[in-house]
């Protein structure tokens, strides 16, 4: 069995203060001819914990393995669950060093993990010593004169609509993906077709409600389009009393068919709060200067 240096964590968004983390799995890894092992889990542990106050998330599971595999490490998504909740770090430990031949851990800073509720640093060296295994802190990342770095701050970001301050946490702009549905074709009837997307997990965070500068990788392409996303209710078009947050992205001059595809939606910037506008005249004329900002 290969010998093995672990990081555990949930990872959500992978934003930079994670990136950092990941990288310092890598050297540290390398100086011990250990290989790197990224232990998460398949949903956020509050699902179990505290349903109740789960966050939105931030990244998608296969996005996650994704990113994680091509830095080259190892990616093992563990099914949380009471069992697992209920594992003291010690019995947790036990189980990656005998399964998994983790020789060495990683420790995030503040973070920690088992049902036992350890608090310091040597209170997990003092349990992972009598398994073999070595126990490194990681500092905590926050450049001088930047904002912390955490999935909270993204999401309070995102919230705000401040997709482009946000983007500076994550090292990349916030992204989700979803399939094209079949909408009200309103848009197509003022001359700005848009394609309805329903995000693929319907627990991703959703920004503010605006009109986004966004750019938008269609299923079987691999080069990104210019699109004019807009979150909301439509109210200058939607005369529902009831109306339902959508998706939708105008595709500057794309003419094929996207009813079924899947689309990867990067959101740059808001350009503009949603409003109703006076008449179809006005909307029309807003979206061509909105157009004229991406």
């Amino acid at each position: 069995m290969d010998k093995r240096i672990a990081v555990i964590g949930t990872f959500d968004g992978l934003h930079l203060g994670h990136r950092f983390l990941l990288s310092m799995l890598r050297t540290e890894g390398m100086k011990r001819g250990l290989r790197p092992l990224v232990v998460t889990f398949d949903r956020h542990p509050l699902s179990v914990i505290a349903p109740d106050r789960v966050p939105p998330q931030l990244l998608e599971l296969h996005r996650k393995r994704s990113m994680i595999e091509a830095d080259g490490m190892e990616l093992l998504v563990l099914p949380f669950n009471e069992r697992l909740r209920s594992l003291t770090a010690r019995e947790f430990l036990q189980f990656l060093a005998e399964d998994y031949g983790v020789k060495a851990l990683l420790m995030g800073y503040n973070h920690n993990f088992g049902s036992d509720r350890l608090t310091t640093i040597n209170q997990y060296r003092a349990v992972a010593q009598d398994l073999g295994i070595e126990v490194i802190q990681a500092p905590e990342y926050r450049p001088e004169g930047e904002l912390p770095v955490s999935s909270s701050a993204v999401r309070a970001l995102l919230s705000e609509g401040k997709a482009d301050v946000a983007a500076e946490l994550l090292g990349r702009p916030y992204s989700l993906s979803g399939t094209v549905t079949h909408g009200q074709a309103l848009g197509r009837t003022i001359g700005f077709p848009t394609a309805n997307i329903v995000p693929l997990e319907p627990t991703m965070a959703i920004p503010a409600t605006g009109v986004y500068a966004a750019e938008v990788t269609i299923e079987g392409e691999t080069t990104p389009r210019r699109a004019l996303v807009n979150v909301g209710y439509r109210p200058t078009v939607d005369s529902d009393s009831n109306p339902r947050l959508s998706i939708e992205a105008h595709i500057p001059n794309y003419q094929g068919n996207l009813y079924g595809l899947t689309l990867r939606v990067e959101f740059l910037r808001r350009l503009r709060a949603e409003r109703r506008f006076p008449s179809l005249d006005a909307l029309q004329s807003q979206i061509r200067h909105d157009l004229s900002q991406l």
